[in-house]
């Protein structure tokens, strides 16, 4: 199924030619078929901005070229929301041998359905969806589908921003974009990459841009780049000059929200936190906690196109809301509270775009609080669960945020700092004093800290004692198959703010002849920074940030480890923005070794991508081995071993040649 496009007031749909403002482009008929499913046409965004509205022409003519292309194209769907939007269809066409057949001709028209398709996500919506199966369509047709959605945003009206976008993963053999507004409107524009220069419209009182393109290819994306130099074919318009006259128009509407009248019950919810606290820190904790767990997150598309906060009183007696609803009700406590707190608007998937662009309320997907206490900034977000005191809360990674104040907004850097504690450490004890090749007691560790320990705690916490116990037996097994595991257990460690897994069990070691390797203490990998050639081919590359692991491993050793060595050189590198580090040592009979890999930067230049690359691809074959002593193993040994059990470190005879594996069964 191809979605044509999401038309972003009314319940029906309705029918008619296209306004005038719209200029119709003819479909290329000249244009030699490909080997691809389907072959785009014509791609044609138009918009115009008005004061109270903006209103979206688009069209899409695609050639169906293999039985594949026909199931793409099988559906027309269309989505709107009829408390904004009204969506008005111009056609929908075949285009058979230059003749054209009326899909909608004959009565037929599209059948609409209310369906909540985020229902999952705890998201209503609200949005209509039309639907029509093309009839008679074949290979080699030309389907041609054109309408306008006319969107009417309260929030926004005399400052009206829209996003133009075009295909970029397909070839178009014609794109046409083309925008029109009032000399009265201040209207500014950005192009994306990847677009031809547009050029300027000036006609009576009306102003624009215009920009053709033909046989445009698909775009190659720069492999694994930050999202900000991504090639997106599009082009913004916003009538807003900055940021701050942005954030000005929404502060209004979370201050009004935050207000508690004189009889609200959350004057009791606020009596009581300062009843528990005089500690600001504390106070804070308390109304986060209460917001994240009293009131469930439902997300409502309502209104004013889902922009405007419901009040702190409504929330907090219907015990549900969406990000902007528990922001609001977190303000209102905070300030009974007298603690300074703000509305900051992020984009959680997409926040390295926003630096760049225009100022429009689109960029933006979620709002959360921003607290200053004794001079600190805290980042509190009540579409959380599980955060219980100030200290455990990171900077969210949400790289830019704007707060919604009346005054000198500007864009706010969200970046934490490096990882100070691995996120992520593994412990691993065993006792192999008794021989090498006798089952050793093995024990094992592993903390997962912040935000992924509390997301661990709460999936855990929906499980059986025994779903659990099996769910934390076959993540084990799959870590050491060669341990008999016993037992395994899972708490939460509040004071820590980690969620620790342990098992404990008998490990048959895997010896190779002399040699025992380290599993689990390797750095680097099989690094691929090669990339295409195409737009941004020199931009950075993105790291994994924050990010920390750590692996520790203790053996205690037979005969007070004499003998046994260390085969491996330790290690402390940098190479593609983490630094690495191995350490590995045998003291008073335990051989010790630590592993650890810590993001330092968010990005390296692209300059360094292939030595990093190759050092990685180096560190990722330097392995790490414990070595017994020669003449400790022997076959007769072995054979002993196997046919008694008996224990099978003693010295004399012959060694076992490579590739015998030494203690498996």
């Amino acid at each position: 199924m191809l979605w044509w496009g999401v038309a972003l007031a009314a319940h029906q749909l309705r029918f008619a030619p296209p306004a005038a403002w719209v200029v119709p482009q003819v479909v290329p008929s000249a244009i030699k078929p490909t080997g691809a499913a389907v072959q785009f046409l014509l791609a044609d965004r138009q918009v115009e901005l008005t004061a109270k509205t903006v209103n979206y022409y688009v069209e899409n003519a695609i050639r169906i070229q293999t039985p594949q292309g026909l199931s793409a194209l099988g559906t027309i769907t269309l989505i709107w929301d009829p408390d904004t939007d009204v969506l008005v269809v111009h056609k929908v066409d075949l285009i058979r041998d230059g003749k054209i057949i009326n899909l909608l001709a004959g009565g037929r028209h599209f059948t609409i359905a209310k369906r909540e398709t985020n229902l999952e996500a705890a998201t209503l919506d609200d949005t209509l969806t039309a639907i029509l199966q093309p009839p008679g369509m074949r290979v080699g047709d030309i389907l041609d589908v054109a309408y306008t959605l006319v969107r009417r945003e309260p929030l926004l009206a005399g400052t009206p921003s829209a996003e133009v976008q075009v295909p970029w993963a397909l070839p178009v053999a014609r794109l046409h974009i083309r925008a029109l507004w009032s000399r009265s409107l201040p209207i500014r524009w950005q192009e994306g990459q990847g677009l031809a220069v547009a050029h300027p419209i000036e006609s009576g009182d009306e102003r624009g841009i215009s920009l053709t393109m033909r046989n445009v290819p698909p775009v190659l994306q720069p492999r694994l780049a930050p999202l900000r130099f991504l090639v997106d074919r599009r082009v913004d318009f916003t009538a807003f000059r900055s940021w701050a006259q942005l954030a000005r128009r929404f502060a209004p509407l979370y201050r009004r929200a935050a207000r508690l009248g004189p009889h609200s019950p959350l004057l009791k919810q606020v009596a009581n936190i300062r009843a528990a606290s005089t500690d600001p820190l504390r106070q804070a904790a308390l109304a986060l906690r209460l917001v994240e767990s009293q009131v469930r997150y439902l997300f409502l598309d309502f209104n004013d196109g889902g922009l405007k906060p419901a009040p702190a009183d409504l929330t907090w007696s219907r015990r549900f809301g969406d990000c902007k609803a528990k922001t609001v009700l977190l303000l209102a406590l905070l300030h009974k509270l007298g603690i300074q707190a703000e509305p900051v608007a992020v984009n959680v998937l997409a926040g390295d775009v926003v630096q760049g662009r225009l100022p429009m309320i689109e960029l933006f997907n979620h709002v959360l609080v921003r607290a200053v206490i004794a001079g600190r900034t805290y980042w509190l977000d009540g579409t959380r669960l599980g955060d219980r005191s100030l200290a455990q809360l990171r900077v969210p990674y949400y790289h830019w945020g704007l707060p919604l104040r009346a005054h000198g907004a500007q864009l706010l850097s969200m970046v934490p700092p490096p990882a100070r504690r691995p996120l992520s450490d593994t412990r691993i004890s065993i006792d192999a004093s008794a021989g090498i090749l006798r089952p050793a007691p093995f024990r094992a560790q592993m903390s997962m800290r912040g935000d992924a320990g509390l997301y661990i705690e709460q999936r855990l916490a929906n499980l059986t004692p025994d779903q659990l116990d099996d769910a934390l037996r076959r993540y084990w097994t799959q870590q050491y198959g060669f341990v008999d595991i016993k037992s395994v257990s899972a708490r939460y460690d509040r004071k820590r703010h980690a969620e620790r897994f342990e098992m404990q069990g008998a490990a048959r070691l895997r010896w190779r002849d002399h040699d025992y390797l380290i599993e689990g203490l390797g750095v680097g990998f099989q690094a691929d920074f090669a990339r295409s050639p195409g737009p941004a081919r020199d931009a950075p590359y993105a790291v994994a940030y924050p990010f920390y692991t750590r692996t520790s491993e203790t053996i205690r050793l037979p005969q007070a480890g004499k003998g046994f060595s260390v085969v491996g050189a330790d290690i402390d590198r940098t190479a593609a923005g983490i630094h690495y580090e191995r350490h590995a040592s045998i003291q008073a009979g335990v051989f010790r070794a630590v592993a650890s890999g810590r993001s330092v930067a968010r990005e390296f230049p692209a300059q360094e991508a292939a030595q990093d690359q190759s050092i990685l691809r180096d560190l990722s074959r330097s392995s790490l081995y414990l070595r017994a002593p020669p003449g400790v193993v022997t076959r007769r040994a072995i054979a002993g071993r196997a046919l008694s059990g008996t224990d099978s470190t003693v010295r004399g005879g012959d060694a076992v040649r490579a590739g015998v594996r030494l203690g498996t069964p």
